[in-house]
């Protein structure tokens, strides 16, 4: 478990060095922190036994078998073939599956670091949400949907720039790495919806019988989605407490800021919010909807620190200790899954490669 100790206890020791040595909290260079954190996460990732996954046997058996096959055949591939074609690209070059995690460890952290250390407002509290967001323990398991989160966050990038042939093709992208990519498309015009505190309230209602007949709307939408869909069965996940934790997200992110301090982008993520914990609803049902819910939980970590930053001004007193709360549950929290939690991915204990 040292790794993981490492990776959280550094940017926290760092970040109150630097509170000590600069005596102002708001001196403290927040993208260092954050900067440190998704180094550390790296070798961590690039580093790990492959016992570390559940499904990393999988992904060994992929890269072997592709050895042989020419990018021919793998382009012609009806699922996956970015997946599949990098695969190759990989094995021209070298046949060791270690360094095949090394190069897809690059490349599903560089997009989150890159979004992170740009809008990063609080690194602690940042940091210690994306480590209880299951998105963390994607990275150590599912490579291929974790590719496709990372290419989403690029996607995120070109719909705030309103660049809206770049997004389509990087979702396209995204999608020849995880099928379930596609729900990345509602991700341009859901950012830019103007949904206000008022709208909350006609919100409730809707949430609500989204909730009681979430069974019949799961069993429509398996319809209209692709023919692969239909083979995740309808059963009990729990997925409750998440949901619960969402919801408080919500009610937060709309009665704790003041309106008047609200960017485009603050609005955005918030919206993704919205998206998440209507998604989240169906995760009870099948695991299905969590895959689709990956690509927006994400934003969580960014969104919080941001809500709390644009609060009203009589809220100024009893915030400083409200992200003290929230810190500090979101670290015990962490442990105590990583030793108590079901680890159904199978990501604790940590463990090196060359043991």
């Amino acid at each position: 478990m040292t790794p993981y100790y490492l990776l959280i206890g550094l940017p926290i020791l760092i970040y109150f060095i630097k509170i000590y040595i600069s005596k102002e909290e708001k001196d403290i260079n927040s993208k260092q922190v954050i900067t440190l954190f998704f180094v550390l996460l790296f070798f961590i990732l690039a580093l790990r036994s492959d016992n570390i996954g559940i499904d990393l046997s999988n992904y060994k058996i992929i890269f072997s078998d592709n050895y042989s096959k020419p990018f021919s055949t793998l382009w012609a591939a009806e699922d996956e073939k970015g997946y599949l074609l990098l695969n190759k690209a990989v094995s021209l070059f070298t046949t060791n599956f270690q360094w095949l995690l090394v190069i897809i460890a690059l490349i599903t952290i560089i997009p989150v670091a890159i979004v992170y250390i740009k809008q990063v407002e609080m690194p602690l509290l940042t940091i210690l949400l994306y480590v209880n967001m299951s998105t963390f323990v994607m990275l150590f398991s599912g490579l291929r949907q974790s590719i496709a989160i990372g290419i989403g966050l690029l996607a995120y990038l070109a719909v705030k720039k309103k660049k809206l042939i770049i997004f389509i093709l990087l979702v396209l992208l995204a999608m020849t790495f995880h099928q379930s990519a596609f729900i990345l498309f509602v991700m341009y015009p859901l950012y830019y919806m103007k949904i206000k505190g008022k709208s909350f309230f006609f919100l409730m209602p809707i949430a609500l019988i989204t909730f009681v007949f979430r069974l019949q709307i799961y069993k429509l939408a398996i319809k209209l989605l692709p023919e692969r869909y239909s083979i995740y069965e309808i059963s009990s996940t729990g997925a409750y407490t998440v949901l619960l934790l969402l919801v408080i997200f919500v009610i937060y992110s709309y009665f704790i800021p003041d309106k008047t301090k609200l960017d485009e982008n603050t609005n955005g993520l918030r919206n993704f919010l919205l998206l998440a914990t209507f998604i989240q609803m169906f995760v009870s049902l099948s695991p299905m909807a969590m895959r689709m819910n990956y690509y927006f939980i994400i934003f969580i970590p960014l969104l919080i620190p941001q809500i709390i930053k644009r609060s009203y001004k009589q809220w100024d007193i009893m915030l400083p200790i409200s992200q003290l709360i929230i810190t500090e549950f979101f670290f015990f929290y962490f442990f105590y899954n990583a030793y108590f939690g079901e680890d159904i991915l199978r990501v604790f204990p940590y463990e090196f490669f060359w043991r």
